[in-house]
């Protein structure tokens, strides 16, 4: 269930299309980014980056690793990884 201004919406998380959910998932990580150490930030924007390049949204995906890597540069590897580019 989601709330909106104009009333509750019922769906399944399966119905909705992965720019939303990427949507949600940084509405989440902008609401607990006081209260997060950076590390745990990094990862959560790891994360967000391998969903959105899993889904061909490679420009959120490169945002989101520009932000991982900001917030702990120790998570280059595993970005490059998600992002797919060579770790050699």
């Amino acid at each position: 269930m989601f709330a909106t201004p104009y009333g509750e919406l019922l769906t399944d998380w399966s119905d909705l299309a992965p720019a939303m959910l990427v949507k949600i998932a940084e509405s989440y990580a902008a609401a607990f980014a006081e209260s997060e150490k950076p590390d745990a930030r990094a990862r959560r924007y790891l994360t967000l980056a391998a969903f959105a390049k899993q889904f061909g949204l490679d420009r959120a995906a490169s945002g989101y690793a520009r932000q991982a890597t900001q917030l702990s540069p120790s998570v280059r590897s595993e970005v490059d990884v998600a992002l797919g580019k060579s770790t050699e």
